[in-house]
C-alpha cells in the first residue's frame, strides 16, 4: 500500500475542463500529495514493523496493525504538511487542514507563537533617537553597505534594504551605533526600523499626499491599511501616522519579507482580518476573486502557519526551468524563507 487515489468529483471536474491553469495546479498539487503519502506511509510501515520485530513481536501482529497505524498517522501528516486546497480533493476531505471557504482549521492558530524578529522588540525604543536633530548630529555612525555585510552576514539586497529602502523619503531616526553594537545587528537594525515607524518615535506627521483615501479605507491596524477605490483591493504598510510605506502583496513570500523588514508584529494580521471580515471583505484564497486562488488566509500567516495561509506550496515551482534566472532565484529566495527556524 503505498499510494493514495484522489479522485475529482464530477462536478470539479467540469470546472476544471475550460481552466487549463487551474487543472494544471490541481494536477500537480495531487502528484504531491501522493507522493508525500507514499514516503511518509512507507517510513510509517519500516518504523512500525522495526519497533514490533525489536519487542519480538510475532509477523502476523505487525500485519494486523500496520494499516491502522500507517493511515492514522499519514492522515495528520497530511494535514499538517499540505496547503490549504479547493474541495477538488474528493469527498474524503483529510481532516487537520483548512479548506478554500476557511473552515477552522486543527492547524490553525495557538496564539503563542512570536515572530523571530519580535523577540526582544519591547526594547526597540533604544535603537532611535529621541529627535531627528540628534539623529542627524550622528549621521556619520551610520555603516555603508560593505560595512553593514561584513558585520551581519546580509547578502546586498537585504543590506541595501535595511540600510536605505525601507527609510526612502522618511527621516532616518535610526541609532546606528547602537545597532551596531548590538548581538545581532540585522535583527536590531530591523527592530529598530519597527520603533522608527511606531509609537515612541515622536518625530512623525501625517502627510496628505501618503495618506490612504478614508473614503476608500476598509480596515486599519497601527501597522496595515487596508483600501478597496472601487476597482481594486490594496494592503499596505503603514507608519502610526497612517502614511503608506510600500504595499504589500497577497503572498506569504512578501508579507512575511515586509512584516520582518519593517519590524511589524504578525499578530495586527488577527486584528486586519478582524476589521475585514466585518467589512465584508474578501481576502482568503478562493474567496479574494472568482475561480481564483489568489489571496492570503492572514491568520494562518500571523499564527505562524505560513505554508498554509496560500492555496498551493510557495516553495514550489515545476516549470521554474522555463521561466529564466529570475523565477529561479525568486523560488530559491523562496524555500530559504521558509526554512528559517520558526518563520514559517
Amino acid at each position: 500500500m503505498s499510494s493514495l487515489n484522489l479522485n475529482l468529483s464530477s462536478e470539479i471536474a467540469a470546472k476544471l475542463k475550460n481552466n487549463s491553469a487551474l487543472k494544471t495546479s490541481v494536477s500537480q498539487l495531487s502528484d504531491e500529495v501522493q507522493q508525500l503519502f507514499a514516503s511518509k506511509l512507507e517510513k510509517l510501515i519500516n518504523d512500525y514493523s522495526n519497533e514490533t520485530q525489536t519487542a519480538g513481536n510475532s509477523t502476523s501482529g505487525v500485519s494486523a496493525n500496520t494499516s491502522s497505524v500507517g493511515l492514522q498517522s499519514t492522515s495528520s501528516f497530511i494535514g499538517a504538511s499540505m496547503p490549504s486546497t479547493p474541495n477538488a480533493l474528493s469527498s474524503s476531505n483529510i481532516s487537520g487542514t483548512e479548506n478554500a471557504m476557511g473552515t477552522s482549521s486543527a492547524v490553525s492558530s495557538t496564539g503563542n507563537w512570536e515572530a523571530p524578529w519580535m523577540k526582544g522588540a519591547e526594547n526597540s525604543s533604544n535603537l532611535i533617537y529621541g529627535s531627528y536633530a540628534e539623529s542627524e548630529a550622528n549621521f556619520d555612525k551610520k555603516p555603508g553597505l560593505t560595512e553593514f555585510m561584513d558585520a551581519t552576514g546580509a547578502d546586498f539586497t537585504t543590506a541595501s534594504n535595511m540600510l536605505y529602502g525601507v527609510v526612502g523619503s522618511n527621516k532616518e531616526m535610526r541609532n546606528w551605533e547602537a545597532i551596531m553594537k548590538s548581538e545581532d545587528p540585522l535583527t536590531a537594525a530591523r527592530q529598530a526600523t519597527g520603533a522608527m515607524y511606531g509609537g515612541t518615535n515622536t518625530e512623525m506627521v501625517a502627510k496628505p499626499e501618503s495618506q490612504v483615501n478614508p473614503l476608500s479605507l476598509k480596515a486599519r491596524t497601527e501597522n496595515f491599511s487596508w483600501e478597496n477605490d472601487g476597482q481594486f483591493d490594496r494592503l499596505f504598510l503603514t507608519d502610526k501616522m497612517g502614511n503608506k510605506l510600500t504595499q504589500v502583496q497577497m503572498t506569504a513570500p512578501d508579507m512575511l519579507t515586509k512584516m520582518q523588514n519593517f519590524g511589524v508584529d504578525p499578530k495586527q494580521l488577527n486584528e486586519l482580518a478582524d476589521q475585514l471580515e466585518e467589512a465584508g471583505v474578501k481576502y482568503k484564497p478562493y474567496q479574494m476573486f472568482k475561480n481564483s486562488d489568489a489571496g492570503l488566509d492572514l491568520r494562518a500567516v500571523a499564527s505562524g502557519n505560513a505554508m498554509q495561509s496560500m492555496a498551493f506550496n510557495w516553495t514550489v515551482d515545476k516549470s521554474v526551468n522555463l521561466k529564466g534566472e529570475a523565477a529561479a532565484k525568486r523560488m530559491q529566495t523562496n524555500l530559504d524563507l521558509a526554512r528559517k527556524p520558526g518563520f514559517a
